[in-house]
């Protein structure tokens, strides 16, 4: 069927694009002294998959607000991803603070203009928030060079872990796609009792938990690499092993009854249950509570600071193709189920 032939070509696509497309150059990391306003500021800035040449002109910007910028007065490549940046820093800040974290801006044509937020700590012991403001501004707003092309952003903390957004989320999407297909069925042996549509309920499960704990699996695997441990007790992690846990007591439930109609009856009711418990578990009770997890405790899930279009232009093909692979593999078990029961028929 085309929607088979779909699922292949959407999949390949994902796994080639999601694999092999490069991210964005950006900071990796800044170290500097104390600096103090009116004196010279030494900064190493650590950048990733820049590779620059001696011979490119690179420019460094401080940015305060959006209206007040400072260029540093020097710029010099130590290697192909260091640079070594020193600012004049004028005697009073655009600021009636007494220290404030300005974000750093590289920006050069090769690469575009790409920016760290909150980047050094200037302080200052004299305060005069106007003369701060006309001296940051002097050289006006620069122009800055933009990258185009087909890139991925660069994410401080994520880096080359985010191409596991096109697989872990996928998954999950596919995997309550499926309980919710389930759900649908269960609900007809409940209020019609349609018998017949028991081996569908039990494939669907199948699958969906086989890709809700694939999911779950690499969400692990992120979270080592970005929160630093496997299993943090994250209120989406908990609640997600408990997702995955009701569905599994789905399957221990059918084995403790042997009556085939009370045992329909009973797995359909619980599925049922289960599917209705999905929503507040995944969805309501990871946003009432402080949470690490995008989406989750006021971090943005698939705000413009996590998913821009080029993200996207793969995210949305990795959910479409996963669904349709798990309603593929669903199909194949219950023809196999099918195919069984006729042998055993006949036989008899």
């Amino acid at each position: 069927m085309w929607w088979k032939a779909l699922c292949v070509v959407l999949l390949t696509y994902v796994h080639i694009a999601g694999l092999v497309v490069p991210l964005k150059p950006g900071v990796f990391g800044v170290v500097s002294k104390s600096c103090s306003a009116g004196e010279n500021c030494e900064v190493d800035v650590q950048l990733y998959a820049c590779h620059f040449r001696d011979s490119e002109q690179i420019d460094v910007w401080l940015k305060f607000d959006t209206l007040y910028y400072l260029q540093a007065s020097d710029v010099a490549l130590s290697g192909s991803n260091l640079l070594k940046v020193d600012f004049d820093l004028p005697g009073y800040l655009p600021t009636d603070e007494e220290a404030f974290t300005p974000a750093l801006i590289v920006s050069a044509e090769k690469t575009g203009a790409f920016v760290i937020p909150s980047a050094i700590s200037i302080s200052q012991s004299d305060i005069d928030e106007f003369k701060g403001k006309k001296l940051w501004s002097e050289s006006g707003v620069p122009s800055f060079d933009v990258k185009k092309g087909f890139l991925y952003p660069y994410r401080n903390l994520l880096m080359e872990t985010l191409r596991n957004l096109y697989f872990h989320v996928p998954m999950w999407f596919a995997m309550m796609a499926l309980f919710g297909v389930s759900a649908f069925y269960s609900l007809m042996v409940v209020r019609n009792e349609s018998w017949q549509h028991d081996d569908k309920i039990v494939a669907y499960n199948t699958v969906g938990l086989v890709l809700g704990t694939l999911g779950l699996v690499t969400g692990m695997i992120w979270a080592q690499n970005t929160w630093g441990r496997f299993w943090s007790w994250d209120i989406k992690q908990t609640t997600s092993a408990i997702t995955l846990f009701m569905y599994i007591a789905f399957f221990f439930l059918r084995t403790g009854v042997r009556d085939d109609i009370q045992k329909y009856r009973l797995s359909s009711a619980y599925n049922l249950f289960c599917f209705a418990m999905l929503i507040p578990l995944l969805f309501v009770i990871p946003r009432m509570m402080d949470s690490l997890h995008p989406g989750n405790g006021g971090n943005p899930a698939f705000a413009q600071d996590d998913l821009d279009n080029i993200m996207r232009l793969v995210f949305y093909p990795a959910v479409i193709g996963f669904i349709l692979l798990g309603l593929w593999i669903s199909q194949l078990i219950i023809r196999i189920k099918a195919v069984k029961t006729r042998r055993e028929s006949s036989i008899l």
